[in-house]
């Protein structure tokens, strides 16, 4: 993984991902979709209202704004 200075900040360094960091990625990222995360029982609505509890959890603890 390349690895560069910041360009504003000498303190600081920056990897940048090579095309075959990216590629894995994006292969492992289409991998793990497709196992559902270990709720493939659960239905669309479910999954809606689980992700709505969670954002109003968000909101109440001011965690990110709408």
């Amino acid at each position: 993984m390349p690895r560069l200075p910041h360009p504003s900040d000498r303190r600081a360094t920056l990897a940048r991902i090579t095309p075959a960091g990216r590629a894995l990625a994006e292969q492992d990222t289409e991998a793990v979709n497709a196992t559902r995360f270990g709720v493939a029982a659960v239905t669309p609505g479910q999954m809606h209202d689980v992700a709505e509890t969670i954002r109003h959890l968000r909101l109440s603890a001011l965690d990110f704004e709408v």
